[in-house]
């Protein structure tokens, strides 16, 4: 059933296909957002979102992905609260997790430019462009993060001890992919 839903959105002119594409992984995103723990050691919390937003830019390529980062951060600064616990505005933006959230569009860049260079995709290429997305997001949100706290403090409380967590949570993705009802074709390999 999915799958035959897929391949009648591929069917429709392109600006309508790729809107309920958007449309689908914007949704996908904020059904994430509660799935957020606070540490009470660290102003970033453990977030499903960052991994979900790379397995969005796998799904729609690098051109579409970044485009659905960039409406995620867009959205959140507008106020719609699609962040992590329903947070959002341009305070949360500017605060100490703003670089994680900068990154989100540069990560899916990345993500989606490296699961594009060859077809078909395969799963190793896969899981190193969400992890290479992953560290991308990290690096900003380290970046950023020092300039609330220093470099030191910043990597071991918004870097380190996420690092597990991330590489289990891209296992879980990939494997995601991977068992699709679209298949090993993603919903770019469709077009």
């Amino acid at each position: 059933m999915i799958k035959s839903t897929f391949t009648k959105i591929a069917r429709l002119p392109p600006l309508r296909r790729d809107a309920i594409y958007l449309f689908i992984s914007l949704m996908f995103l904020w059904v994430c957002a509660p799935l957020s723990i606070p540490l009470p050691f660290s102003p970033v919390p453990i977030v499903l979102q960052s991994n979900a937003i790379m397995f969005c830019a796998v799904l729609l390529g690098s051109r579409l992905g970044t485009l659905n980062a960039i409406l995620f951060v867009a959205l959140g600064i507008l106020g719609v609260p699609i962040w992590p616990s329903g947070a959002s505005g341009w305070s949360v933006f500017i605060g100490p997790t703003g670089g994680y959230l900068f990154g989100y569009v540069l990560g899916s860049l990345t993500t989606g430019l490296i699961s594009e260079y060859r077809t078909p995709s395969t799963t190793a290429r896969d899981f190193i462009a969400m992890l290479l997305g992953t560290v991308v997001i990290n690096a900003f949100g380290f970046a950023w993060l020092t300039q609330f706290i220093d470099p030191y403090t910043a990597f071991m409380k918004g870097v380190l001890p996420f690092i597990p967590g991330n590489c289990l949570k891209l296992v879980f993705f990939v494997l995601l992919l991977k068992h699709l009802p679209l298949g090993r074709y993603k919903v770019k390999e469709i077009l």
